[in-house]
């Protein structure tokens, strides 16, 4: 085998086309309030509100009630679901209403009722955190505390 290096040139298969700017890609970078707003509406699948990232679940049956055993899975989940795109989630997730849709059936057909349950948690994306040990965490969740991660890990070293 030689150690002869040969230079590549790389070749696109589309126009050539200038590289977006960081701002384009991220508008947080914009480095105002609406262009960290507007990141997080991009980023968000369910919609979002101002800086909260939303996130609706659908369940096959009615009356979800506020005590309802799934929240605590859903809400672990909304973190989740923020931090895989790219936004840092603040405190808790909170579960902000179920909207129910019972249909009525066509003659002949069978109608699928279920509700839509929706979740929230204030956010920070990603490209302008400028403390992410303060992100809230699936773990914190599960935990059921606001503690961050990092808090807890020097609490731990603390005791331990």
């Amino acid at each position: 085998m030689s150690d002869q290096t040969e230079d590549i040139e790389l070749q696109t298969d589309g126009p050539d086309l200038p590289a977006p700017k960081a701002s384009e890609q991220f508008p947080a970078l914009k480095d105002t309030e609406a262009g960290q707003a507007e990141e997080v509406a991009v980023r968000s699948a369910d919609g979002s509100d101002g800086l909260r990232f939303v996130k609706i679940f659908t369940v096959d049956r009615l009356g979800v009630t506020e005590d309802d055993p799934c929240h605590e899975a859903n809400k672990a989940n909304v973190l989740q679901e923020a931090i895989q795109r790219g936004l840092h989630p603040r405190g808790k997730a909170r579960f902000d209403g179920a909207t129910e849709h019972a249909p009525t059936p066509e003659p002949g057909r069978r109608a699928f009722v279920h509700s839509d349950l929706r979740y929230s948690v204030d956010t920070v994306p990603a490209s302008v955190d400028h403390t992410p040990s303060e992100t809230t965490t699936p773990r914190d969740a599960v935990e059921d505390t606001t503690a961050t991660t990092a808090s807890k890990r020097s609490a731990t070293r603390r005791r331990g």
